[in-house]
């Protein structure tokens, strides 16, 4: 079982990635673009998943809603929750295949 193993690289990944990308990139970002960073944001987290290529289309919604949140309430919890639980499904795919 591999349980622990995905879910301690489930939490790195998603405080990781959200606390670089939202807390450290962003507000820079903000500095540099004004109110338009939060589209720059979400294109360039967008094209930081390049190595999904089948799956970018539905990751630029994603990034861009994400982006948009983050910038409006300057802050990232609600990044963190929503990434966290997109990138639970996977888990929950393979507990129930697991189990079958």
């Amino acid at each position: 079982m591999d349980y622990p193993a995905y879910f301690i690289g489930w939490f790195f990944n998603i405080f990781g990635e959200e606390l670089l990308w939202r807390g450290m990139i962003l507000p820079r970002q903000i500095k540099k673009y004004g109110s338009k960073a939060w589209i720059y944001h979400g294109l360039i987290w967008t094209l930081w998943h390049f190595f999904w290529t089948w799956n970018l289309l539905s990751i630029f919604p994603f990034a861009m809603a994400l982006s948009y949140v983050a910038y409006k309430r300057q802050k990232t919890t609600i990044p963190i929750v929503a990434h966290g639980l997109m990138n639970f499904i996977p888990l929950i795919m393979i507990i129930i295949e697991v189990l079958k």
